[in-house]
């Protein structure tokens, strides 16, 4: 059930968060990151420059995950023996890879810290950047953050931005009541539960750990509601001197994909298909031409293939590479897509069409088989019946 199991907090006026918030202009990113600012040199775009900064508005760009960001292409590939990864743990790093970590920038990342989410930037014409990530409802995620002085405590929060289409601000009251114990929602008045106005909904709120020294990092799970989500971290300092910080980011959280068959009233949704991944790997040995194979699912902490339930689901989170899916269901006729490459994006989530196998085999189920049986059986008793019949007569 939708936000079922999850820590619902009481709506707080905005005026009661009033936090220093974190720059968030692109040439904070750009001092920063490397990588970002070397892609706005080669445009020739001057990020201290307003003009310049007009070009890349309405432009949607990528900042690079955190391993790309303290380790060196080089060191990834020394580092990693198996080719797939594209992600260090911070555990595993580098005191060196550790202090080129850019501070006061939130990183996302999957899988055991081995899947690192591109994070998706859009620039406004002051030149104010919009952090955005998409990722699957009800999946795990890791948030990473160097505060850029010694911390007393970090602290996250997740709200409710914007319901996915279909969804009503004016059902959000009934949606939420069904989650709530009666006690709670006796306490909570619907002028309360307004996601507009001067209000805040509070969906989840979430502690930050140091993991090494001066890094902090957080495990949450996306919301099982489709939608818009804004996340806030929260830098308050052991120097009381300092106001507590605050940085943002969206993120859009998608459905899963879903194996179906169209019928004349609408899709069905189908059951015990089994959906493989299939990469090309990169390494299948020196000199050899890379090969499909089954993705090894269980180095980031999932499983390949998935076998659907009642409602056909299935996703994927994985690394940079190229992707083929599969897909097969009793009956049906095989599914294989073409070909395609995960850059920036890591969500495989497509929906998958299967059609009825053709011929006079395409209505063998297991109710026809039944069906089946039970005539053979009725015949051969009736057949006994006429033998047995034929004996006595003579």
């Amino acid at each position: 059930m939708a936000l079922q199991g999850w820590d619902i907090m009481d709506v707080i006026p905005v005026s009661e968060l009033a936090l220093t918030p974190v720059n968030s202009s692109i040439s904070f990113f750009a001092n920063r990151i490397t990588q970002f600012r070397d892609a706005l040199t080669a445009f020739e775009i001057d990020v201290e420059s307003l003009s310049d900064i007009q070009k890349v508005v309405g432009t949607e760009l990528y900042l690079p995950g955190l391993t790309r960001v303290a380790l060196t292409e080089a060191e990834i590939l020394t580092a990693n023996k198996f080719a797939a990864v594209q992600g260090m743990p911070i555990a595993n790093m580098s005191y060196e890879a550790k202090q080129k970590i850019p501070s006061d920038i939130v990183f996302v990342r999957f899988g055991g810290e081995l899947i690192d989410y591109n994070v998706a930037i859009s620039v406004d014409t002051h030149g104010q950047v919009l952090q955005k990530i998409n990722t699957l409802a009800g999946k795990p995620m890791e948030l990473v953050i160097k505060p850029d002085a010694p911390a007393r405590s970090v602290t996250g929060f997740m709200t409710l931005n914007k319901v996915a289409v279909g969804q009503e601000q004016t059902n959000i009251l009934g949606y939420m009541t069904k989650l709530l114990t009666a006690s709670l929602v006796d306490s909570i008045s619907p002028r309360t539960l307004e996601i507009s106005g001067e209000n805040i909904l509070f969906v989840n709120k979430f502690a930050y750990v140091e993991v090494s020294p001066g890094i902090y990092r957080a495990s949450v799970s996306a919301p099982q509601a489709e939608g818009e989500y804004d996340i806030s971290t929260v830098i308050a300092y052991q120097d009381i001197n300092i106001a507590p910080k605050e940085t943002k980011m969206t993120a859009i959280v998608n459905p899963e994909g879903y194996v179906f068959s169209q019928l004349s009233d609408g899709k069905l949704r189908i059951k015990g298909a089994s959906v493989s991944l299939l990469w090309l790997n990169p390494s299948t040995g020196s000199g050899q031409v890379p090969e499909w194979e089954l993705w090894p699912a269980d180095r980031f902490l999932q499983k390949n293939p998935v076998l659907t339930d009642d409602t056909g689901k299935y996703s994927f989170l994985v690394p940079e590479g190229t992707y083929k899916v599969k897909a097969t269901a009793f009956n049906y006729t095989i599914f294989e897509s073409e070909p395609f490459s995960m850059k920036q994006d890591i969500v495989v989530n497509t929906n998958i069409e299967l059609f009825k196998k053709a011929g006079w085999f395409s209505w063998i189920n297991w109710q026809s088989i039944i069906t089946i049986l039970l005539v053979i059986l009725i015949g051969y008793n009736i057949w006994q019946k006429v033998e047995s019949n034929k004996l006595k007569i003579k």
